[in-house]
């Protein structure tokens, strides 16, 4: 896992800063998050079902690449004090078993005096195939 760009100071976001996160998706990621979040749809779970569909193999659930996203916006840019409080996501390609994801996320618009950061993100694969898109309003919450 590679995370990169470290924020020092949350209330000092610029226009155009950016992170990045990759991470390839294994089995167990999968398996684990079908138990969490109870989603067994077959074609995540069922190796004999997937390896008969088009793709050929297991999807990563959507979810589950949100969740990537999120970690880098609450953990890293813009960071621990702040709290989503929108996101909008377009799904452009489905996540294969196997696959290494890239999370970007840019700051878009920074509103200091509303506390108000939105985030432009965008998850591609090994390839460079886009696999999701759109954007996320954080509010800064140091409490």
């Amino acid at each position: 896992m590679l995370i990169t760009n470290e924020v020092v100071n949350e209330t000092k976001l610029t226009v155009g800063e950016k992170s990045h996160f990759s991470k390839t998706i294994s089995e167990s990621d999968i398996n684990l998050f079908s138990g969490l979040v109870a989603d067994f749809h077959p074609m995540h779970v069922n190796a004999m079902i997937a390896d008969e569909s088009k793709s050929g193999k297991r999807l990563a659930q959507s979810a589950l690449i949100v969740g990537l996203v999120n970690g880098v916006l609450r953990n890293h840019l813009p960071g621990k004090n702040f709290t989503i409080l929108r996101q909008q996501v377009e799904f452009l390609k489905s996540v294969l078993l196997g696959d290494t994801v890239t999370v970007k996320v840019e700051v878009f618009n920074w509103s200091p005096e509303k506390r108000l950061v939105t985030m432009k993100m965008d998850c591609y694969n090994q390839f460079g195939n886009d696999i999701l898109t759109g954007e996320t309003v954080l509010i800064y919450d140091p409490s």
